[in-house]
């Protein structure tokens, strides 16, 4: 569905999945790592008709935001494309003003898994950052990437939004610790050293948990969050021994299956007095599905979090109405400006104008070459420019009313 809207003299189109429309298993076949971000992002970007694009790809969604003049063909190419693996019913499309709200939202952490998480505006960084690089960043993207990170710590900083559990790692303890009683004592093993796996990590710290362990593919990365976290850390070949020892693991590397059924099995789960819980936090999953079917070992992954998930939205209506307001006044603040930028040509040329009818003024009345005369000109004519100019763009920003921004949120929510 679109939305169109006169401020946007370019084509808007956002196509994705995300925990909303596709379960873990559809999602991470269509995740990006982070190494290849640039180089899909730039393939994007060379697509016919694409004037700019940003790739977002976490654990919980991939998406592509794109601009041009004509985006039908283009759209029909990322769907035998980089999404061929999805159904039409793992897919969503957002156009025009409706893609614009989109990005806004999923900026808030509205659209999170984790209501209100922070972590997405470090992704959303990353993206536009690759965007950057690739050279698919340009006047329509980056001022609105610009107003999307603004709004996100506005809103994270002025609204309850920003209060009680905020990452997809906090969620994952939460669980852990239902699963398995109070975690004070407990001994963790943390596979992956990057923000996810540091969060989780200083979650069971705060939960009391004595003995870490950090396993990495990079052992000196693993060894570093040691001098900050505490706990010993090792290699991946290190994983079988590690488990044995271990109450909890986490699981939040980026390449697919870090852990099989056989690095369980070989543990001897089934002599424990208590099951052993492991935290799959990964897209594509780290864990193997099969292992789930080890005695002793219960596995969750990132579609088992959604029962948190809805305990932590409930009772948060009023923090969320609030940030749409906000939202929706970002919205046309981008609007506003976009109009403004349509203007340039016209107000670059009121201002060649005006020097023109200046200085034929002057040889006019023969005082040309009299310097005070023409400083009292140039003075003059420059504030009636810039009076000219402010009228104009008060006029600008005053722009489309609030009704057809209204009507357009509404029948986005409407779709979803």
């Amino acid at each position: 569905m679109t939305a169109s809207h006169p401020d946007l003299e370019r084509q808007f189109a956002l196509i994705g999945l995300s925990h909303w429309s596709a379960p873990v298993d559809m999602r991470e076949k269509h995740a990006v790592p982070g190494d290849q971000l640039v180089a899909r992002t730039r393939e994007l970007g060379a697509v016919d008709g694409v004037d700019e694009a940003l790739l977002l790809s976490t654990c919980n969604r991939t998406e592509v935001l794109l601009v041009g003049r004509d985006l039908s063909g283009a759209l029909t190419a990322l769907r035998s494309g980089i999404f061929a693996h999805a159904g039409p019913q793992h897919l969503y499309e957002y156009r025009d003003l409706h893609a614009v709200v989109h990005l806004m939202r999923v900026g808030c952490g509205l659209d999170s898994l984790v209501l209100g998480e922070s972590q997405i505006l470090g992704q959303l960084r990353e993206s536009a950052s690759a965007s950057e690089t690739a050279g698919t960043l340009g006047d329509h993207l980056r001022p609105l990437l610009d107003q999307t990170f603004a709004l996100g710590k506005r809103v994270r900083a002025r609204t309850s939004l920003g209060e009680g559990t905020l990452s997809v790692a906090r969620v994952a303890v939460d669980i852990a610790e239902r699963a398995s009683g109070p975690l004070e004592e407990s001994r963790a093993l943390i596979v992956g050293t990057g923000e996810t796996g540091i969060l989780t990590a200083r979650h069971l710290v705060a939960r009391g948990s004595r003995d870490l362990v950090f396993a990495n593919r990079t052992l000196a990365n693993a060894e570093k969050v040691t001098r900050d976290l505490g706990g010993r850390a090792v290699g991946l070949d290190a994983l079988e021994r590690e488990i044995a020892r271990c109450d909890l693991v986490a699981v939040c590397v980026d390449g697919g299956r870090v852990l099989h059924r056989d690095h369980f099995e070989r543990a001897r789960l089934d002599r424990r007095d208590a099951p052993l819980v492991a935290l799959d936090l990964s897209v594509p999953r780290a864990i193997d599905p099969e292992a789930a079917e080890v005695d002793g070992l219960l596995v969750y992954d990132l579609d088992d979090l959604a029962r948190v998930v809805a305990e932590n939205r409930r009772g948060r209506e009023a923090a969320t109405r609030e940030t749409s307001e906000m939202l929706l006044a970002e919205v046309a603040k981008y609007l506003a400006r976009r109009r403004v930028a349509r203007a340039a040509p016209l107000l670059s040329g009121l201002g060649e104008r005006f020097e023109e009818v200046r200085s034929a003024y002057l040889s006019e009345a023969g005082v040309a070459e009299d310097p005070r005369a023409r400083e009292l000109a140039v003075e003059l004519s420059r504030r009636l420019l810039d009076a000219a100019f402010g009228a104009v763009k008060n006029g600008l920003r005053g722009g489309s009313g609030d009704e057809l921004l209204d009507r357009a949120y509404r029948s986005y929510l409407d779709q979803r």
